[in-house]
């Protein structure tokens, strides 16, 4: 069954598709299945995990040793490698998140497929219909033969009170696909993403400071 856009009151000009080779490259994952806490924590692993925390080049959020090593572990159930796992999994309020770049490379790897509809696209409407009132995203994603689309407008920010942060003024039209393509991630393939929520959202909702990428990625501010 076919989960239908909340509206469709501007008709796609033209469906664009990412291209195979950026999706493929949205993240480094592996094909090889990976058994829940493989990790073997040994003193050594330890050891080189806290040398890693006190060289300055991990994330912010990441302060210990043990908390370097559950990203590791993290990383390691959805496939990444080691450095992977630190540019892709962030740690928000004590609760590991993904870079939605990451969200995209799993995807793609568990055969979803997906295609824009609408981009930033401008809803005319008003006494005379050329008045602007919102702007909308549209995404189609198909897995196993089954379709499913989401829209995500620019009130919906609004009511969210997203639209007065830093990055969603200086990068709108950005912020309005990824956020599209994440709220219909966690609705297709919530399995995939081991249940992880997007590491945007939720620095959204606890209001850190980043920016996101037209690739997806996130960089902490």
């Amino acid at each position: 069954m076919e989960n239908e856009a909340k509206t469709q009151e501007t008709p796609a000009k033209e469906i664009q598709q990412k291209p195979v080779e950026e999706v493929q490259e949205a993240v480094v994952v592996s094909s090889k299945p990976v058994s829940p806490m493989e990790l073997d924590v040994t003193e050594e692993l330890m050891a080189k995990a806290g040398q890693m925390v006190k060289s300055g080049l991990l994330p912010d959020s990441v302060q210990t040793a043990q908390g370097a090593i559950v990203i590791m572990q993290y990383g390691k159930e959805l496939g990444f490698p080691p450095m992977a796992s630190f540019s892709n999994i962030f740690v928000v309020n004590g609760k590991p998140s993904l870079a939605t770049k990451a969200m995209a490379g799993l995807l793609f790897r568990g055969g979803v497929r997906w295609q824009v509809i609408q981009d930033d696209e401008e809803v005319m409407g008003g006494e005379d219909g050329k008045t602007l009132i919102d702007r909308i995203t549209t995404i189609e994603m198909v897995r196993d033969g089954m379709k499913n689309r989401f829209s995500f407008r620019y009130t919906d920010a609004t009511a969210a009170g997203l639209t007065k942060r830093d990055v969603w003024v200086k990068y709108r039209k950005n912020m309005m696909y990824w956020r599209c393509f994440s709220m219909l991630a966690d609705r297709v393939a919530p399995d995939l993403l081991m249940g992880m929520q997007d590491a945007a959202v939720m620095m959204d909702v606890h209001k850190q400071g980043y920016v996101q990428k037209d690739d997806g990625s996130i960089i902490i501010e």
